[in-house]
């Protein structure tokens, strides 16, 4: 077996000879890119390499940890796209519930007027419609008495 190494090349290239040896690895490689389709001959070696050579884990390549940061990346970009809708959405009810404001705020400066104009037209009269409004507010009393009470007053007067 034969390992090139180019110093100016990232590409290195293995050449099994027609040895045994050689064959019966070259066997068993295609055997495990068979079993892993997924991986290629390069990916294989690479994983072998790691393993001889005994590299920590840390620093091993780790295709889960790459993928899961690339959800990651997705996710914190639909929340950032989340965001800014929600603010968006935010902002214009706010300012709607800004524009409602301003106009009762009108209103009430309108009828603070109007009222104001009434008070100095006729300061010593009430409308007729505002005394109707009292009447229906204040409570009758003779209508809110206790029935026991009702019946016990007769007796305690003749008492």
């Amino acid at each position: 077996m034969f390992f090139g190494l180019n110093k100016n090349k990232n590409k290195k290239s293995v050449i099994f000879d027609q040895e045994v040896a050689d064959q019966c690895l070259l066997e068993v490689v295609e055997t495990e890119l068979s079993k892993q389709a997924h991986k290629s001959f390069s990916e294989l070696c690479k994983e072998a390499l790691w393993q001889f050579l005994c590299v920590p884990e840390a620093l091993k390549p780790n295709p889960r940890k790459e993928a899961i940061e690339q959800q990651a990346t997705e996710v914190q970009r639909q929340l950032a796209e989340l965001e800014r809708r929600l603010f968006n959405k935010e902002s214009s009810r706010l300012e709607a519930i800004e524009r409602q404001l301003h106009l009762l705020t009108q209103q009430i400066s309108q009828l603070s007027v109007i009222v104001n104009q009434q008070q100095y037209l006729e300061p010593h009269q009430q409308p007729p419609q505002l005394e109707s409004e009292l009447q229906t507010l204040i409570p009758d009393t003779t209508q809110d008495a206790d029935p026991l009470l009702n019946r016990l007053s007769p007796l305690l007067e003749d008492f």
